[in-house]
């Protein structure tokens, strides 16, 4: 019944000498259970090449649209877990592009998945000097050189720099040839801060207490002097 020009339209892609392939309807069984299927039509002509019918195919698609539903429902369960755990994740194809970006990447850099799919991290997402270790380090993983793991800084749409943890593995396919590589990352610009702090903090009690140590050895010079005099 919501379907009421679908046969019209069909048939007058047939009058016109269309062949029509795959198309993927619904129909209606006698009990009213609905059937989805995949049509191909062709015209059939006379001795004079006058179209007097058509030839139509029909197979019951039910199991591959099963499939297929059950295929996306995974696919969306599985990029719901990647946007609400609180790493970074990317994946890159074969050639670095990036084809998958979760939340967590979008938040810490401000890009977009849809600014970022199909681009290099290598082409705006690393400083200069980091581009060609970062190279060298996919290229091993393509290799089935995995996993492995780094640090090196993105650099956020606003400029600033953040230094990211990476663990990263590879997705093999047929052929044990990689497909895609996956990383997963943690930020730990604060956490490299604050270490750095301390390493500064501590730099300076000890070159305080040196200089303490070295009064204190002046002192104890000058009061053996005191008592000799």
């Amino acid at each position: 019944p919501d379907q009421p020009d679908e046969i019209s339209h069909i048939l007058e892609k047939i009058n016109q000498g269309e062949r029509v392939d795959h198309y993927e309807t619904v129909r209606m069984r006698k009990d009213g259970r609905k059937v989805p299927v995949s049509l191909t039509l062709s015209p059939i002509k006379d001795k004079s090449g006058k179209i007097i019918a058509a030839s139509t195919i029909a197979r019951d698609i039910t199991r591959r649209k099963q499939a297929e539903d059950a295929l996306r429902q995974e696919r969306n369960f599985n990029a719901a877990v990647l946007d609400i755990v609180g790493a970074l994740v990317i994946v890159l194809d074969r050639q670095g592009q990036i084809i998958r970006f979760n939340r967590a990447c979008e938040r810490i850099t401000g890009y977009s998945f849809e600014e970022v799919k199909g681009r290099r991290v290598w082409d705006f997402l690393l400083t200069q000097e980091e581009v060609n270790p970062i190279k060298t380090i996919f290229d091993k993983l393509l290799a089935g050189q995995f996993p492995n793991e780094y640090e090196n800084y993105w650099i956020s749409k606003d400029g600033s720099h953040r230094l990211i943890a990476w663990s990263n593995t590879a997705l093999v396919g047929n052929e044990n040839v990689v497909e895609y590589v996956i990383s997963t990352g943690i930020d730990i610009t604060e956490r490299k801060q604050v270490g750095e702090a301390l390493q500064r903090r501590t730099y300076d009690l000890n070159e305080r207490v040196k200089e303490l140590d070295c009064l204190y050895a002046i002192s104890k010079v000058l009061e053996t002097r005191d008592v000799s005099l």
